[in-house]
């Protein structure tokens, strides 16, 4: 059985959808600390609570708070501290945090998914991760295949894709499934700043709109048997007599060998197109970001280590992008062709996008001790 050790090498986010108020946060030294919701507001007497003024303003931030930047009123967290000694309660979790208290006490959080208030990976996110990355090389390897089938494919979805290749949903399916990966548990937590950007308007910032995020933080490592390939299921499918080339090309990268060579690769040409956006806009040169990012591509270019790198949680990975990233560097003609027909996030929402610089925006995290950060880089090292 294989084990990996799973670093963080930056902060991760995955999120559970929810977001908590600002005036469940304390700041504590170098940490903040998270009360309870229910333990905090028992505190505070009926009348209170009900009172006309104090849920007018506690309905107002919940709704707008974050999407209009208004701070949420010096009412709340003055009710609070004069009902609610926060010394003698216990709070459920800690986060390291170096975000000014200003942006600490006026911004709602975005929470991170946990187990007993302990941060966690979820194994669906990180399988989700390498298998995007494994469909990336083996469409690389199909690639001249593919673009002459473009035409035919109304949608970016990968069931779509690889029926054009004349492999079916049923085996995409079955070959998924031989990749097992297990939740990866974590104990740190860190509360980041974010900076989102437009690459054709530095003017343009849209940090205002963001929330501050609970994350996983970095430089934490964990080692078990986390990433798991059903080999008898894999020959199962393999000696099938019905399946395709194709299919059975498929089945050839589903390896741990081979995990690892299509997940650098997706990074390297991952970071390749941020350097290339850097060189053609100054974008990331402009945000001190540059050398980061050459760090990290030094780093996953490394052919002698046996360690490879992804990217997990939000604003990292997703299916329509990396086909989209595939066909704007390998077969540009097409890409610049069917644009607006096959790539264009337009046909997905309602928004206007230009194909030399999908996606328009970046998000990068804020930190003062390491400048700003790549989300959600993940090292993964095989030790036996």
């Amino acid at each position: 059985m294989t084990k990996v050790k799973i670093e963080t090498i930056t902060p991760v986010h995955v999120g559970t959808g929810d977001t908590k108020l600002p005036i469940f946060y304390m700041e504590d030294g170098e940490y903040m600390s998270f009360y309870d919701e229910q333990e905090v507001l028992s505190c505070v007497p009926d009348k209170v609570l009900l009172d006309k003024q104090f849920l007018d303003k506690l309905s107002h931030f919940s709704d707008k708070g974050a999407r209009s930047g208004q701070s949420p009123s010096k009412y709340l967290q003055n009710t609070l501290k004069r009902y609610v000694n926060f010394s003698k309660l216990t709070p459920r979790y800690q986060l390291k945090s170096d975000v000014d208290y200003y942006i600490t006490e006026n911004k709602k959080y975005n929470e991170q998914i946990k187990t007993l208030d302990k941060p966690y990976i979820p194994g669906s996110s990180l399988k989700g991760a390498i298998l995007n990355a494994v469909y990336y090389s083996f469409l690389l390897f199909k690639g001249k295949e593919l673009s002459y089938k473009l035409s035919h494919i109304e949608r970016l979805s990968l069931e779509s894709i690889m029926e054009a290749l004349g492999i079916s949903t049923a085996f995409i399916k079955e070959f998924n499934s031989c990749l097992t990966v297990r939740d990866v548990p974590f104990n740190e937590l860190r509360i980041m700043d974010a900076k989102r950007l437009d690459t054709r308007n530095e003017k343009k910032d849209l940090s205002s709109a963001l929330p501050l995020f609970e994350c996983i933080d970095y430089g934490q490592d964990t080692t078990d048997s986390y990433i798991l390939i059903n080999r008898e299921k894999l020959n199962l499918i393999k000696g099938e007599d019905n399946d395709s080339e194709a299919c059975k090309q498929l089945i050839n990268c589903m390896n741990y060998k081979m995990i690892r060579l299509a997940c650098n690769r997706y990074m390297l040409d991952i970071l390749n197109e941020e350097l290339n956006l850097d060189d053609n806009l100054d974008f990331y040169s402009k945000n001190n970001f540059r050398n980061a990012l050459e760090g990290l591509k030094k780093n996953v270019a490394n052919k002698e280590s046996n360690a490879f790198y992804l990217r997990i949680g939000s604003s990292t990975n997703y299916f329509s992008k990396t086909v989209s990233l595939l066909f704007k560097n390998k077969f540009p003609h097409e890409y610049d062709k069917r644009f607006n027909q096959s790539f264009s996030p337009s046909n997905r929402k309602n928004t206007r996008a230009k194909s030399d610089t999908l996606p328009k925006t970046r998000m990068l995290y804020l930190d003062e001790q390491v400048g700003n950060c790549y989300p959600g880089v993940i090292r993964i090292e095989y030790v036996d």
